[in-house]
């Protein structure tokens, strides 16, 4: 899984949340991870890989659950050909 950091938000020097995109292969996700705890690191130290750490030591498993549940749910979909009718049946 790739992940890199798009945006954040600071209180004071502290990283209070962070807007982050992951990627496994051409699926991707895109969300804000909001901080329990703050870094221990002077804001001028942090690097991205830093963050990414914070967000995938709190939430990094259902980030990548999500992204395999997007795989596996695009596996079973049906593709059709773009010249063929686009059809779907109402069901109720």
């Amino acid at each position: 899984m790739d992940c890199k950091i798009l945006e954040i938000q600071a209180n004071e020097g502290v990283i209070t949340a962070a807007r982050y995109l992951c990627s496994i292969g051409e699926v991707q996700t895109e969300g804000w991870w909001c901080f329990k705890e703050p870094g221990d690191k002077p804001f001028s130290e942090i690097q991205e890989s830093d963050v990414i750490g914070w967000i995938m030591a709190e939430a990094g498993a259902g980030i990548e659950a999500n992204l395999n549940k997007q795989i596996e749910a695009s596996k079973a979909s049906k593709t059709l050909a773009p010249w063929l009718p686009q059809t779907f049946t109402l069901s109720i």
